[in-house]
């Protein structure tokens, strides 16, 4: 996600109920605040992002480099729910064991 000139502190990552919430909230600069301003190229917003997360997923870790915000994410399937091979038995196999 891209986050030109936002700072780790003015980020908030969280997870609930199935949601990955990311949060920005900007605190101006007392100096930015006083200055009066002819252009300002990158201009900052407070916003919200909600990302609905598939069943069994994780948030791993994130990181804030280049003003690039990278949220690792993973699945983990319980064993009680990955699939399973299930052999298959002929007569022929059990009569051959039997031997």
């Amino acid at each position: 996600m891209s986050v030109p000139g936002w700072k780790e502190e003015e980020l908030e990552i969280e997870t609930v109920g199935g949601n990955l919430n990311i949060t920005g909230k900007h605190t101006e600069d007392t100096v930015e605040e006083q200055a009066q301003w002819i252009y300002r190229g990158i201009r900052k917003a407070d916003f919200q992002l909600s990302f609905s997360l598939p069943e069994h997923t994780k948030v791993n870790n994130a990181k804030l480099e280049q003003g690039l915000l990278l949220v690792e994410i993973y699945q983990e399937i319980p064993e009680s729910e990955k699939p399973k091979k299930i052999a298959i038995e002929s007569k022929q196999k059990a009569l051959e064991h039997k031997s």
